[in-house]
């Protein structure tokens, strides 16, 4: 069994993987044990109409820009780190795990049933609420929500 994870760095979205490894672990022997961590990094955009405005850094003016794209970095390789250290957690276990960053998406949803399609996954185990939840009771995000909605595969939202 295939399974798909995204992760944003949200205790309800470690509560998905950790609901993923013990679904797996419950397969029996010589059936695949596939798990898929997926993190979504959104590209920051900025209007070209305050390109112009700059910053000084080591008496030098950078670019909006060029700013915008080391804090792109910046973000990319520290989701490097935390899949490398997802991997080693549950190195242990008896299943494939990889990881995968999804940078420049303008729609997180969208690139993550875009993966499951291409993976073809069998189920897509994502948390009830993630970082940018702004739900008042906290029952459902839009991220969540729409992946439950618009996914071509079986969808578990853990609580």
């Amino acid at each position: 069994m295939k399974l798909l994870v995204p992760i944003d760095g949200s205790d309800e979205s470690e509560k998905a993987l950790n609901y993923a490894v013990k679904l797996q672990q419950q397969l029996l022997p010589g059936i695949e044990k596939k798990i898929i961590v997926i993190t979504v990094v959104p590209h920051f955009h900025i209007p070209s109409n305050i390109e112009r405005l700059g910053k000084m850094q080591n008496s030098e003016i950078i670019s909006i820009s060029e700013r915008i794209e080391e804090l792109n970095d910046s973000i990319r390789l520290s989701w490097v780190e935390e899949l490398n250290s997802i991997k080693r957690k549950y190195e242990p276990y008896d299943l494939e795990l990889s990881t995968e960053i999804i940078s420049g998406s303008d729609s997180i949803y969208n690139a993550i049933i875009s993966l499951s399609d291409r993976e073809n996954v069998d189920i897509i185990v994502i948390g009830n609420i993630g970082l940018g939840s702004t739900s008042k009771n906290k029952s459902l995000g839009s991220i969540s929500r729409n992946i439950s909605e618009l996914a071509h595969c079986n969808v578990l939202i853990i609580r």
